[in-house]
């Protein structure tokens, strides 16, 4: 297995080791086979965030030894295969503490679509926690957040042409926005995994 390291400043933008004492923050991605195992942020020189991928001959309290206690380590689990969707199920830390579980759905192009918390206790989905997502770039995208009855309830754009939070209600006539570009997926909470998959969704009882 090859293994590559590397490093982003604040902008996103690849930087060498040489560089980094002239840096406050910077993002440290390790890579195994050209898959991310691991993105370490640093804030004033000082690891604050990791976000890593355990693998199956790993444990969870292996993964906390590597960092100080105070840092905030989110571990994504495992994954689970729905067709040309993936479901990721993320574990966050901090001073050997759990602190949240959630789990999130990504589609064939690799973009996060779906996020939604899971009751530390009992493991099952919180329902009322559901967002899903619709990406134009890595910084464009619609949020879109729901009652509890699963309807929407508004979404919130990062796109330049209707930037800002807007009401269900406002979104026929908004500017730039189309429910037939977007899809009826993101109208309401419910399917999680998209209706072209509703044969496998019966089949699983956690969702």
């Amino acid at each position: 297995m090859a293994t590559t390291i590397e490093y982003k400043n604040e902008f996103g933008n690849e930087v060498t080791q040489n560089q980094l004492p002239l840096l406050k923050d910077y993002t440290k991605i390790e890579k195994i086979d050209d898959s991310l195992k691991s993105e370490e942020l640093y804030v004033d020189g000082i690891i604050s965030r990791v976000d890593y991928q355990k693998s199956q001959n790993e444990t969870i309290s292996e993964i906390l030894s590597k960092y100080a206690p105070e840092t905030a380590v989110h571990i994504t689990t495992h994954f689970e295969n729905f067709g040309i969707y993936k479901m990721g199920y993320i574990e966050s830390y901090m001073n050997n503490n759990i602190l949240s579980k959630s789990r999130f759905l990504k589609n064939g192009e690799n973009k996060i679509i779906l996020s939604q918390d899971i009751d530390k206790i009992t493991n099952t989905p919180i329902p009322n926690t559901i967002k899903k997502y619709f990406s134009f770039t890595e910084d464009e995208y619609y949020l879109f957040d729901y009652k509890d009855d699963g309807t929407l309830r508004e979404m919130n754009s990062t796109r330049g042409i209707n930037y800002g939070v807007w009401r269900s209600s406002d979104l026929n006539n908004l500017n730039g926005f189309s429910w037939s570009e977007v899809g009826n997926y993101y109208q309401t909470s419910q399917p999680v995994i998209p209706e072209n998959l509703k044969k496998i969704i019966q089949q699983i009882n956690y969702i």
